[in-house]
């Protein structure tokens, strides 16, 4: 085994769901996310996350491990009557696990994908838009306004707001795709309207 293949490991291996919350508190919240927020945060294919739940691919997968840590924090921030559950005794806060969700969502970027906001992905415009949603719920404004920006980054990047960035797409893809621009755009429209509504 080569020296890159073990030191990439070893990066890998720095961030887990583990430093989040135990695996078993883990799925309560994936499966309070898909029954409760998905409709509201249609941003997976339920069928192949819930298959790559199912065959624990969050340690080995740094790009869906970053993806169900900023899922994760969707129903961290928004139900607070399972607070008492999500932070299991460790945290004094919802906002302080919603931060440190985002803290090693961006520790695993930069230990695996240290060049991702060069060529941002799809799982990258998913990730920062949860993190951004989450971050407005659990009242972290300076957060929020720098992972929407990095969404509308993700979204430029990847040519979504015009429909020939949607050529070479499968039909998941695509439908993603379209709802994750929807939502950034009524994300910026309902924080410009609290904002306006402030400062008028």
């Amino acid at each position: 085994m080569s020296s890159h293949s073990l030191s990439l490991q070893h990066l890998v291996a720095l961030v887990a769901i583990k430093h989040l919350c135990p695996l078993a508190v883990f799925q309560t919240i994936t499966e309070d996310f898909l029954e409760h927020l998905y409709p509201i945060a249609p941003l997976i294919h339920v069928p192949f996350f819930s298959s790559q739940i199912q065959e624990r691919l969050y340690p080995t997968n740094p790009n869906f491990l970053r993806l169900c840590l900023s899922l994760c924090a969707i129903p961290i921030a928004s139900l607070p009557r399972k607070a008492n559950i999500y932070r299991f005794g460790y945290y004094a806060s919802t906002k302080d696990m919603v931060n440190r969700a985002c803290q090693l969502v961006a520790a695993s970027r930069i230990a695996t994908s240290p060049d991702w906001a060069e060529s941002p992905s799809f799982n990258d415009l998913i990730c920062s838009l949860s993190l951004g949603m989450a971050s407005h719920y659990a009242q972290c404004p300076s957060r929020r306004w720098a992972l929407i920006n990095e969404s509308i980054h993700c979204c430029r990047s990847l040519g979504l707001y015009h429909k020939d960035g949607y050529r070479d797409l499968n039909a998941v893809e695509i439908e993603i795709g379209k709802r994750a621009f929807w939502m950034l755009y009524f994300v910026q429209m309902y924080v410009g309207t609290i904002i306006s509504g402030i400062t008028n």
